[in-house]
């Protein structure tokens, strides 16, 4: 028994009586196979480079109509190079190889015959009005360019790095701001063929940005993301600090009190307005419903004219003219309100005021209450100066220009000696009030009094005030008085005791 083993430690597993593991041994005993497995892996991963990078281009140089269809006019943004036509094994240019590369992965690349000729009858070239001196010949499509192409030009084909800063700057969905009806009518799809009288149908919405002077870097993100979620549809921008649409009202919305008004039209003559804050979720809300309505929820357009001319003249962008009455101040605003253009379109329909005003009757009143404020004023001003009924008499003179620059610079030389004697001389009068008046510092000012229109009755407490000083010091002088004759006679009266 003593000698026998124990039977627990029968399965114990022994310790390796070897060194420890070592990573460079079993390297240098499969060496070769080693260096072959990492051949085979580099080789591996540069061909997976190569078909990211070169297979990924698309060749459409023999493609059908409706192929190059797809890809001018689908939803992804795409790069193309317009071959040269030497023969199918052409390779791309370097430069369009190196952009699909670092940009493969963000928009569609394509090598297209641009001599094609399109059903049209025009050739790829003439379709998108390509520069055919400027090689190599790149151009970009997206859905939010409404239907045209960027060729890449100039600083974009210098070199890879700012090719690529070219075509991201180029691809960033914005709308395409207008400054003509022209461009308003061509970006937005309007045309014969687009018109529609049934208020029931659903057409193609024109989305129009108006960006004003508080338009900031947050607003261009919120352009992009509504283009990104809805790139089908078209969309304009309109610069508000020099054009408005005909529809809109800059008097009473300028276009420095906003950021961005969003409107969406149809046809050319309806239109609806976003009139929530300009966030994400109202400004998402306003779009996906106004590419989902009917056209009896836009609101059509009305005029003085009747609703048939409305229809022949269309939205239209009217150009912004910077107002004449801060401009010229020489001149008298009589001669301001004769060179404003009378409107004789109102008539006696313009003067209705209620709830069911058309724009044409709130403009007429608009108007109307301004000429009746400007009367008032001048009525006023008439009657601080005098009669006001003998200055209503009185015919208005006219006065030239030179008459107008004396009298505007003798009221500056009066309000220097007002400033002058009130802020000043008045002060030191009333502190010093012993000084007589025929002292040096009291002359400047005696001029000016007389020009202006002090009174005693227009200045009422002013003289109570000065009066009520000038009794206290007597009453003060005569107590002081009193006070020394009553010690003097009571101190008599101590002495004659004695």
């Amino acid at each position: 028994m003593g000698k026998g083993k124990d039977p627990r430690a029968g399965g114990a597993p022994r310790r390796a009586t070897g060194g420890p593991f070592s990573v460079k041994e079993v390297y240098e005993k499969n060496k070769v196979v080693f260096n072959v497995v990492a051949g085979v892996i580099a080789v591996l991963f540069s061909l997976l480079v190569y078909q990211q990078s070169s297979a990924s281009i698309q060749n459409l140089t023999s493609a059908s109509d409706d192929v190059l269809k797809g890809v001018f006019a689908g939803d992804k943004p795409y790069a193309f190079y317009c071959m040269r036509g030497t023969g199918k094994d052409e390779a791309p240019h370097p430069l369009f190889s190196e952009l699909n590369k670092a940009l493969g992965g963000k928009y569609g690349f394509a090598m297209v015959n641009c001599n094609h000729k399109l059903p049209s009858g025009k050739t790829i070239l003439d379709r998108f009005a390509l520069n055919r001196k400027t090689k190599p010949i790149i151009f970009l499509t997206a859905p939010w360019f409404g239907g045209r192409a960027k060729q890449v030009t100039g600083a974009g084909l210098k070199d890879a790095k700012t090719s690529r800063k070219y075509v991201d700057a180029a691809m960033t969905p914005r709308a395409m701001e207008v400054s003509s009806d022209k461009e308003l009518y061509k970006y937005c799809g309007w045309g014969k063929s687009s018109v529609t009288h049934d208020d029931k149908s659903i057409g193609t919405s024109c989305i129009a940005i108006v960006k004003g002077k508080r338009h900031a870097k947050a607003h261009m993100d919120l352009e992009e993301r509504i283009i990104r979620e809805n790139p089908r549809q078209r969309y304009v921008s309109v610069n508000a600090a020099k054009r408005r649409l005909s529809f809109e009202d800059p008097e009473s919305m300028p276009a420095d009190a906003f950021a961005i008004k969003v409107h969406a039209m149809r046809n050319g003559t309806h239109h609806i307005s976003m009139v929530n804050p300009a966030t994400w979720d109202y400004l998402s809300t306003f779009v996906s419903h106004a590419i989902g309505t009917p056209l009896y929820d836009f609101e059509e357009e009305e005029s003085s004219e009747g609703k048939q001319q409305q229809q022949q003249s269309g939205i239209k962008l009217k150009k912004l003219v910077p107002s004449r009455a801060f401009r010229d101040r020489s001149q008298s605003q009589q001669q301001q309100q004769q060179q404003q253009p009378r409107d004789d379109t109102a008539g006696d329909a313009d003067t209705y005021e209620g709830d069911g005003m058309t724009k044409a009757q709130k403009k007429a009143r608009r108007e109307r209450l301004k000429k009746q404020k400007t009367a008032g004023a001048g009525a006023g001003a008439g009657g601080a100066g005098g009669n006001s009924d003998t200055a209503a008499a009185e015919p208005a003179v006219e006065l030239t220009p030179e008459e107008v620059e004396t009298a505007r610079l003798e009221k500056e030389a009066r309000a220097r000696e007002y400033v002058f004697c009130y802020a000043i001389v008045l002060p030191l009068f009333l502190l010093v009030i012993s000084l007589p008046l025929s002292h040096p510092s009291i002359a400047p000012c005696l001029s000016a009094l007389s020009h202006t229109t002090w009174h005693e009755s227009n200045h009422h407490y002013l003289n109570q005030s000065i009066n009520n000083q000038s009794i206290n010091r007597h009453n003060a002088h005569i107590t002081i008085t009193i006070q020394v004759h009553g010690a003097a006679a009571a101190g008599a009266d101590v002495r004659g005791g004695r």
